[in-house]
């Protein structure tokens, strides 16, 4: 669980430091609206559905976010 939370972000940040340091500012800015989005997403969510449903899009996007970044590191 750690390795979810902790890792991948400055992993990220600093292969775009990389490639192009004035994307740095964008990828922190994504990063915040997507952890703000995301918190009233799951919560409504969960009314609506249950938090069975939120489990399930969670293991998705974590999922997606693993290919992503795989498919980056080539």
């Amino acid at each position: 669980m750690l390795f979810c939370l902790f890792i991948p972000f400055p992993q990220g940040l600093k292969r775009i430091k990389e490639l192009n340091i004035e994307n740095v500012p964008w990828a922190w800015s994504i990063n915040g609206f997507f952890s703000v989005i995301s918190i009233i997403l799951a919560t409504l969510f969960a009314i609506l559905f249950g938090f069975r449903v939120v489990f399930i899009i969670a293991i998705i996007c974590y999922l997606g976010a693993g290919v992503i970044s795989v498919r980056l590191k080539e």
